[in-house]
């Protein structure tokens, strides 16, 4: 997905598929069979550093409008993408919002257990304290505890 703002200043999308970006490229010194993407980076100093190259011109016809300072993009016969086609990630934008959310949830609790386990002293509850008659004295001498614990 390749985000373009237009004349007043909206933002659309170009979409590509994996046939159009992904090549097919010969290792030279095994003979093996690689995919390689056919898109170059561009200058850190450009607004967006990407350079569009023959495998955009191959997906899109463009047309420069210099007078006007426009460039104009349609989809190009050889793409395998219909006209006015809708990219994938456009497609769903409540389901792909949910599992952001979700993920962020799922981080933040990963991230707050951590924290519990390594920040929680050990022996600090009744139950981490050992069995039996060993209860007693443990409370007793807090030196001894989380001594005869068993391996978790």
């Amino acid at each position: 997905v390749i985000n373009v703002i237009d004349e007043q200043d909206k933002q659309f999308s170009l979409c590509m598929s994996p046939d159009e970006y992904i090549l097919e490229s010969m290792d030279p010194l095994d003979g093996r069979a690689t995919c390689v993407p056919a898109l170059q980076r561009g200058s850190v100093s450009q607004p967006v550093p990407l350079i569009f190259g023959m495998t955009f011109m191959r997906s899109f016809y463009t047309n420069f409008d210099i007078n006007n300072h426009r460039i104009g993009f349609a989809r190009s016969d050889m793409s395998p993408l219909p006209p006015m086609a809708k990219c994938s990630v456009d497609a769903q934008p409540l389901l792909r919002r949910a599992i952001w959310v979700v993920s962020v949830f799922a981080a933040l609790f990963s991230v707050l257990f951590a924290c519990y386990v390594i920040l929680i002293p050990k022996g600090c509850c009744e139950c981490c304290l050992g069995s039996g008659d060993d209860r007693t004295s443990l409370k007793r001498d807090p030196d001894l505890v989380g001594r005869n614990q068993p391996p978790l």
